[in-house]
């Protein structure tokens, strides 16, 4: 049966799904996985085996990702979780021959793997973090098959999305992958007219532009002055005062090029929402009410490639955060229009 998002995602790389992830506040690459041989690059649903140490004298009841494979459907890309042992191989030459009779796409382990030639001669795509020769047999077991597991710090569930080339590997949840696939696509749209036009483009990732009517600054100073607790889960952000956004948009004209020059603009710094909201405290003379803790991702950019051609955005924050307060102060008018950023689900 096809699988309409697993197509959508073999047709484009790694870099372009890893930079659209950025744009989302996701974490998904897993750095220092690499293919073992030049093999292709894949791309599908994601089955998990999580293996763990042998206890002393602990024998194995089935040899190890058996199970995954058996329940793999053709496409389906076996994931394994070996916590980046280096001395115990978390798969080998017969499970490659194994999943290639049963169409898996290939295998990821965090770890390494063994027999790469002869995986290489069968055409399997093994992506590990190195190849050894040393067998898994006392040393490492299966714990279990299809549940979440971790690779190198990201979180992965059964179902879940990966492509894997030689620039990497990168997981999608299932459930953000429309977002980030929109994202890939509107670029992809840009430079595919560019390129038969012959015209020269910037593609400029914009976060959060700020104004005394709209945006991130102005939807906090209004949760401090109404006395409402303000979610700190999504812990930082980026901004810049939308003056000097469009100030850098028009500069950016004297940088266009083919392929396109690609410039995330924001400011320089990755700026704390609980300190924000305490500083609005500050101006508004009001009590803050912090709910939430950080947690480990947020939406953030790097601008350092913009700082370089523009420098940095010639509005003080300070300035920015006191004209919003005496905005709110006053009563000015807004757009109405709630930023959302502090939701992390993507469904706003």
């Amino acid at each position: 049966m096809s699988d309409a998002l697993v197509e959508r995602l073999g047709k484009i790389d790694t870099c372009a799904v890893s930079d659209a992830m950025d744009r989302h506040g996701l974490k998904g690459v897993a750095y220092g996985i690499k293919p073992q041989w030049p093999g292709p690059r894949i791309a599908g649903r994601v089955i998990t085996v999580r293996l763990v140490a042998a206890r002393p004298g602990q024998a194995s009841s089935r040899h190890l990702c058996t199970e995954a494979i058996m329940v793999a459907n053709p496409g389906d890309i076996i994931v394994v979780e070996n916590h980046a042992r280096y001395d115990a191989a978390g798969w080998g030459g017969i499970l490659s021959n194994g999943a290639q009779v049963r169409g898996v796409a290939g295998v990821i382990v965090d770890g390494a793997a063994r027999d790469i030639d002869e995986s290489r001669d069968l055409t399997f795509p093994v992506y590990a973090r190195s190849g050894i020769p040393s067998t898994a047999r006392g040393r490492i077991v299966e714990d279990s098959t299809n549940v979440p597991v971790t690779i190198d710090g990201v979180s992965v569930h059964p179902g879940d999305l990966v492509l894997a080339d030689w620039s990497g590997v990168v997981f999608l949840p299932a459930d953000r992958a429309e977002e980030v696939f929109s994202a890939v696509a509107r670029e992809r749209i840009f430079e595919f007219v560019a390129a038969q036009h012959r015209m020269p483009l910037s593609l400029i990732r914009l976060n959060y532009a700020v104004e005394l009517r709209y945006g991130v600054l102005v939807d906090l100073a209004h949760k401090v002055q109404a006395g409402e607790a303000v979610d700190v889960t999504t812990g930082y952000l980026n901004c810049i005062w939308q003056g000097d956004a469009n100030e850098f948009i028009l500069r950016a004209l004297a940088h266009v090029g083919s392929p396109p020059i690609v410039l995330n603009l924001t400011g320089p710094c990755a700026l704390s929402v609980r300190e924000l909201a305490l500083e609005f405290g500050r101006l508004l003379g009001r009590q803050v009410e912090v709910m939430g803790k950080e947690a480990e991702t947020a939406l953030l950019s790097n601008s350092a490639r913009a700082g370089a051609l523009f420098g940095e955005p010639p509005t003080p924050l300070e300035a920015v955060l006191r004209w919003t307060a005496q905005w709110v102060v006053r009563g000015g008018r807004t757009l109405n229009r709630p930023t959302h950023f502090e939701v992390r689900t993507g469904k706003y």
